[in-house]
């Protein structure tokens, strides 16, 4: 399935997730983002302009497009031990991704 920013300057093709995540930590509930989990060489990500967010630990890294400001996905720095790329499923069809499985990740309360 294919997901896009608001102005299809960036565009990630992935397979259709089992599950999809909702994480209540404080830049998660920020973005309203929904996570499926892939690794990199899973997710066909196209991008024409990216704006880059770390905070914190500074292990992740969130991505968004320079021009409409939508938060496509997340990826792990390229040190880390588990690479993992995060897509945002709020940038899919609806329809799309009605039928997914949510879980929801208290990362709140993680620290």
């Amino acid at each position: 399935m294919q997901v896009s920013c608001h102005c299809g300057k960036q565009t990630i093709r992935v397979a259709k997730p089992e599950e999809v995540t909702v994480c209540t930590c404080s830049i998660c509930s920020r973005y309203g983002a929904i996570w499926g989990y892939f690794a990199p060489d899973d997710a066909d990500i196209q991008s024409s302009g990216e704006s880059v967010y770390a905070w914190g630990d500074k292990e992740i890294e969130f991505v968004r497009c320079d021009v409409c400001g939508c938060v496509t996905h997340y990826r792990t720095r390229p040190d880390h031990l588990k690479p993992v790329v995060a897509v945002n499923f709020r940038m899919a069809d609806v329809a799309e991704i009605a039928d997914i499985p949510v879980r929801e990740f208290d990362g709140a309360n993680l620290l």
